[in-house]
């Protein structure tokens, strides 16, 4: 198994709100090309070229993973028109059910969602559910329904964590993600996620490692042979003001 960041995702913030940009991922698994999460709209463009970058073309991915159902991770999912889409039952339950709006999400793109499920489908998965070696894990906090996907080699786990874990810093300090569902069980995800593995691939940072309580950012693609960091610590993201 082996990943490649094709979207970098970024912790910005401005005067009219957070950005969105998401990490996307590409796994090769299995003679399988997977990806989590797909980003928005505003990402298209990029994410099109990136994957072109990797000789690759958006027909030629087999399994998009949904960490979960706001518009930032999900958006771009028609381009994959040849793809399974996998998302967990329970946030699929929020979003169609009109849950996220007793529990005022704002970012919960319901009219796509259900137009994209009659299209292409949606198939469901619960916690400890496995697709290609990778098992689902319950991460609810950030939205009911949230989940990390986690791959355990030889040599080293990882776990996608989505909006579970926004950014290192937020890791770093403890500090949970905006929830819309619960902030005790997001804050407690977290030690849960240092338990699980030891390479951690937020939802709008970099990947990144935790050695000797401090984090370092990889700065190499992940195989089962070699991983590589930064030399720095985190620093905290500056934020961009316009």
């Amino acid at each position: 198994m082996n990943f490649r960041t094709v979207l970098p995702g970024i912790p910005v913030s401005s005067n009219r709100g957070a950005l969105g940009w998401c990490t996307v991922s590409l796994i090769k698994l299995n003679d399988k090309k997977i990806l989590i999460d797909t980003g928005s709209y505003g990402d298209r463009k990029n994410l099109i070229e990136n994957l072109a970058n990797m000789n690759l073309r958006t027909t030629d991915i087999d399994i998009v993973l949904l960490t979960h159902l706001h518009y930032d991770h999900c958006l771009n999912s028609d381009l994959f028109t040849n793809a399974k889409f996998y998302v967990s039952k329970r946030e699929i339950e929020y979003v169609i059910n009109e849950e996220y709006i007793t529990c005022r999400d704002p970012y919960a793109p319901q009219i796509f969602i259900e137009a994209f499920q009659e299209k292409f489908g949606l198939k469901t998965v619960e916690p400890g559910d496995k697709i290609e070696e990778i098992e689902v894990v319950d991460l609810a906090g950030h939205t009911p329904g949230s989940v990390g996907f986690l791959y355990k080699g030889e040599d080293f786990s990882v776990i996608f964590a989505g909006d579970a874990v926004k950014c290192a810093w937020d890791l770093a300090n403890n500090i949970p993600p905006p929830c819309f569902f619960d902030y005790t069980t997001a804050k407690r995800n977290y030690e849960l996620i240092r338990n699980l593995a030891n390479i951690i691939v937020p939802g709008h940072d970099k990947p990144f490692v935790v050695q000797e309580k401090k984090i370092k950012y990889i700065v190499s693609n992940i195989s089962h042979i070699e991983i590589k960091v930064s030399s720095n610590d985190y620093e905290e993201p500056r934020l961009l003001i316009i």
